[in-house]
C-alpha cells in the first residue's frame, strides 16, 4: 500500500453522513500536519507536507475506514514527531480511532524488535514450545522475601520471571539491591537445576534515571528488562531498544483510557502488537479474555496476530498474555494462542494449596508436555 514520499494510515471514523465523515477526515488531514487554513499554506508546503486522503469508504452504520497518505517529510527522522503526526493533536476528537500503519516506508525510522520471538528462545535455548512467566509480588515484600521467591520458581524450571510492574525503588525493596538478589538467585537455582531461567526487573522510572537502571540490569545479569512505555514514553523504549543489549518488555500500564472506547483512541491489536512491536518491544504484555478486564477473545488474538505477522518488515514480537490466566486453564490457552506465546500467570501460582514451587512445576509442565 505504501508509495515512495509518503507512508499509508488507516483511521476508522465515526459520523452519521459520508459528507460528516468527509469533513472530519480532511480536519483529520490538515490538523495532523500543517495546522492552519489550508487556503493559507504555500503550495510547495501543501504538496509535501500535508497529509491527504486517499480512500473513504462506509464499512458499517456511521462507521468509516479512512486511508491517509501522509508524506514523510511530514514525519521528520524523530521517533516523538513521527508519534505526534499518527495521532496527536486529532486524538482530541471524539469519534477517530487510529487503526493501522503500513510500516513499509518507514523502516528508516523504526526497526522492530532487535530480539523477538526466534532471539528470546535463542537466548533460553527452548524450541518447539510455549514459554512460561511469572510475575515477582506484592509490592512491599523485602528483598530477601522476593529474591526468595525467585529462586524458588527458577527452581521449578519457569523460562522468565519478572518484576510485578508496581515493584520500583521502594524502602521495602530499593531497585538496585533487589536486581543484585534476584539475579543471584536464578544463578543459584541454574547451578542445581542445569536450567537456565532468566529475570527482567521492572525498570520503570523517571526519564532521568531509566537508562541507569538499564545498565545496572546489564551489568548484574539480567535476561532482559520491564518497562510500562506509556508511563516512561514510547520514544524512551524505543531508545532502549536501540542499544540492542537486552529484550524489552513491555506492559500495558496506562494505556486504557487508548484503547476502550469503540469510537476513538487506537486499535489494541495494532497499538499492542504493531505499534509496540515497531518502536521495538520484543515482548507485549496485554490482559488476556475473561480476565480481570475486558478484552474480548476476538482482541486478544488481533494482538497476537499483530505480534507475530512475519508480512512486517520487522522482527516478531512475543504475546505474553496475562491478568487472570487461571493455572488450571493452561491447555485451553495454549490451543487458543498456539507455541509462540509467552504465558504470564502470577496470582494463580501464589494461592496453590500445595504452595507455588508445586504451583509452577505444574504449569511448566503443562508447557513442557503439551498437556
Amino acid at each position: 500500500m505504501s508509495e515512495s514520499g509518503h507512508f499509508i494510515i488507516t483511521y476508522h471514523i465515526t459520523g452519521n453522513s459520508l459528507e460528516e465523515a468527509e469533513d472530519k477526515a480532511g480536519k483529520l488531514c490538515v490538523e495532523q500536519t500543517v495546522e492552519m487554513p489550508v487556503e493559507a499554506v504555500p503550495g510547495r508546503i501543501q504538496t509535501g507536507y500535508l497529509s491527504k486522503i486517499d480512500s473513504i469508504i462506509e464499512i458499517d452504520e456511521n462507521r468509516f475506514e479512512l486511508i491517509v497518505k501522509c508524506p514523510l517529510p511530514s514525519a521528520g527522522t524523530e521517533i516523538s514527531q513521527f508519534i505526534n503526526i499518527v495521532y496527536g493533536n486529532i486524538s482530541l476528537t471524539p469519534g477517530i480511532k487510529l487503526m493501522n500503519i503500513d510500516w513499509t516506508s518507514l523502516t528508516d525510522n523504526v526497526q522492530g524488535p532487535n530480539f523477538g520471538i526466534a532471539g528470546i528462545r535463542e537466548n533460553l535455548n527452548i524450541f518447539g514450545r510455549a514459554l512460561s512467566c511469572t510475575a515477582l509480588k506484592p509490592i512491599g515484600l523485602t528483598t530477601n522475601e522476593l529474591a526468595d521467591l525467585c529462586y524458588k520458581f527458577a527452581l521449578s524450571g519457569l523460562d522468565i520471571i519478572k518484576d510485578d510492574h508496581g515493584l520500583s525503588n521502594q524502602e521495602s525493596s530499593p531497585f538496585e539491591e533487589r536486581v543484585e538478589a534476584c539475579c543471584r538467585a536464578v544463578d543459584r537455582a541454574a547451578q542445581k537445576t542445569g536450567k537456565k531461567t532468566v529475570y527482567y526487573p521492572n525498570i520503570t522510572s523517571d526519564s532521568e534515571e531509566i537508562f541507569d537502571r538499564f545498565e545496572f540490569a546489564k551489568r548484574e545479569g539480567a535476561g532482559g528488562v520491564l518497562i510500562a512505555p506509556q508511563i516512561t514514553g514510547l520514544t524512551t523504549m524505543h531508545a532502549l531498544a536501540r542499544r540492542r543489549e537486552l529484550p524489552v518488555m513491555a506492559h500495558p500500564s496506562f494505556t486504557g483510557s487508548y484503547l476502550i472506547n469503540s469510537e476513538s483512541g487506537i486499535d489494541a491489536g495494532f497499538y499492542y502488537g504493531s505499534f509496540w512491536r515497531a518502536l521495538g518491544a520484543d515482548s507485549v504484555i496485554f490482559t488476556n479474555a475473561h480476565g480481570r478486564f475486558n478484552f474480548t477473545e476476538n482482541e486478544v488474538l488481533s494482538i497476537a496476530h499483530h505480534a507475530r505477522d512475519e508480512s512486517q518488515p520487522f522482527q516478531t514480537s512475543l504475546p505474553t498474555p496475562g491478568g487472570g490466566i487461571d493455572r488450571n486453564s493452561v491447555r485451553k490457552w495454549l490451543d487458543f494462542y498456539g507455541i509462540d506465546t509467552l504465558f504470564l500467570i502470577g496470582g494463580s501460582l501464589y494461592i496453590h494449596p500445595e504452595g507455588l514451587q508445586t504451583a509452577a512445576r505444574e504449569f511448566q509442565n503443562k508447557l513442557e508436555s503439551n498437556d
